[in-house]
């Protein structure tokens, strides 16, 4: 990082947890093509400056294949979330589906909810 860069942005030396809940918002006023190569170009790359981690949520069934392809891609993991309607009460599950340069199960997992609103993975 360049001098400059350190004086006018101290704060973005500290690792930073970026959690962004749906980037599929992005499309709602921009060419899917522009968005994705902003994310791939800016968003991806400055999360590796600043040793920082950033959880990006992607609506599945909105945007052409290749968009989903094309971030997974350029992702280190991807974690998929879904809701079993089906079972009485429904149940909340979570895997990781990819993990770069790491071993993983990749099985589905039950999250629960506590009194507290701690959310664990269910034993």
């Amino acid at each position: 990082m360049n001098a400059a860069f350190r004086t006018l942005l101290p704060w973005l030396l500290e690792e930073l947890l970026t959690i962004v809940d749906n980037v599929s918002t992005l499309a709602r006023f921009n060419d899917e093509r522009a968005w994705v190569e902003f994310i791939l170009t800016r968003g991806i790359p400055s999360a590796y400056l600043t040793k920082s981690t950033t959880l990006a949520g992607i609506t599945l069934g909105v945007h052409a294949e290749s968009v989903y392809k094309q971030l997974e891609v350029a992702a280190d993991g991807v974690i998929d979330f879904k809701l079993d309607a089906e079972s009485d009460p429904p149940r909340n599950l979570i895997r990781i589906r990819s993990m770069r340069s790491m071993h993983f199960d990749g099985r589905w997992r039950e999250l629960t909810l506590g009194k507290d609103y701690n959310i664990t993975l269910k034993q």
